[in-house]
């Protein structure tokens, strides 16, 4: 069962394709509104273009994207799960008197309304929630809906930013490698059993010929600081649906499982025979990850 229209909305051109596909399984029509490269508009019948963002900040366009809203009517709004996606939900809301589903890791259209599914009290359980407003927002979790190939929208309306009182100062960019790791179909995962940063080259290097892309537990982004914090896995982070997860050092505790609960694949290194990771894991390897990561790293490179 579909809604009629859905308009998906985000300010970041490489989350295009998984919101117009979530919008595509959940609606009759699609309407996108999205800032970045121009050229990505995918999956849509029409797209409203906000600029690149290169000189200017997305609190410029909020005015506009609300004003889009009203014209479309959509009965259904799907928002990234963005800082400045959050925004946008929040201002919509407020000017449609409705109220925003957020962290959305499911949603259905039902006969009664559209009901979504979220985590709370830390991933301990799953609440459902129902909307039967005239227009639903939704703050769509990473990974809520698989990426599937849509043809590129012809229709595209440039949209000028009215402004607002916060100017554009300047713009530094983040150093590092970037991912959308809630999209990765392999991920090789670091937890605090591994000891020490240098292994974090084999970790790379197993990821590289993997394919993969890294992430980590909390603890390795927020104290250690050897990961940005995008690649922190779990339940106030990144929720993702791989075909392939390999955890090393990782214990299992549940506010990591439920970021990987609906990997097909799950494989855990981890040199505690009792870390509740082995009982959640497809295979386990019960060892020391000092020994085995340079030694896989090596059989990979061959």
């Amino acid at each position: 069962m579909k809604v009629k229209k859905v308009l998906a909305l985000t300010d970041n051109d490489s989350q295009v394709q998984e919101l117009a596909s979530a919008a595509v399984e959940l609606g009759e029509e699609v309407v996108l509104v999205y800032g970045g490269e121009k050229d990505a508009a995918v999956g849509a019948a029409r797209a409203y273009w906000l600029g690149d963002f290169k000189n200017s900040t997305f609190i410029n366009s909020v005015s506009d994207v609300v004003a889009i809203v009203a014209k479309e009517q959509p009965d259904l709004v799907l928002v990234c799960n963005s800082t400045n996606g959050r925004l946008a939900a929040g201002y919509i809301s407020v000017a449609n008197d409705v109220a925003v589903m957020s962290d959305a890791s499911s949603v259905e259209v039902t006969d009664g309304g559209i009901v979504t599914t979220r985590m709370v009290y830390g991933g301990a359980a799953i609440k459902t929630d129902k909307s039967t407003s005239a227009m639903t927002v939704i703050v769509l979790a990473s990974g809520a809906f698989p990426v599937v190939d849509l043809p590129k929208t012809e229709a595209v309306e440039d949209v000028s930013a009215t402004g607002s009182a916060v100017s554009f100062v300047s713009k530094q960019p983040k150093t590092g490698k970037t991912i959308n790791l809630g999209l990765a179909k392999r991920v090789v995962a670091v937890g605090r059993g591994v000891p020490n940063e240098e292994l974090m080259n084999d970790i790379n290097k197993i990821a590289d010929a993997l394919e993969a892309g890294v992430g980590c537990t909390r603890p390795i982004a927020e104290d250690n600081h050897w990961l940005p914090k995008e690649t922190y896995i779990g339940v106030s982070g990144v929720m993702m649906k791989p075909d392939f997860y390999i955890g090393f050092g990782i214990s299992g505790q549940i506010h990591h499982m439920v970021g990987i609960n609906s990997a097909r694949t799950l494989i855990a290194v981890n040199k505690d025979k009792n870390a509740p990771i082995f009982q959640q894991c497809d295979y386990g390897m019960i060892a020391d990850v000092t020994e085995v990561l340079p030694k896989l790293a090596e059989k990979l490179a061959k």
